[in-house]
């Protein structure tokens, strides 16, 4: 609803949210490669896991 009144507005928007996105990819691109190892391989097993759990526990598989 497009129309609806919103009070809140968030402060020095556009600029906030770009610069936050901006000091964080700064920061991630600092981080050294063994960093960047680890992340893709817990990504990965979470990833699995959660997959796995949902195939396993679907409330729409079960229903059908």
């Amino acid at each position: 609803r497009p129309d609806l009144h919103r009070p809140f507005k968030a402060p020095f928007f556009p600029w906030l949210p770009i610069g936050g996105i901006l000091t964080s990819c700064g920061l991630m691109l600092g981080l050294p490669s063994e960093t960047w190892e680890r992340l893709l391989i817990w990504l990965a097993l979470g990833m699995l896991i959660y997959f796995t759990y949902g195939r396993r526990n679907s409330v729409a598989r079960k229903a059908a």
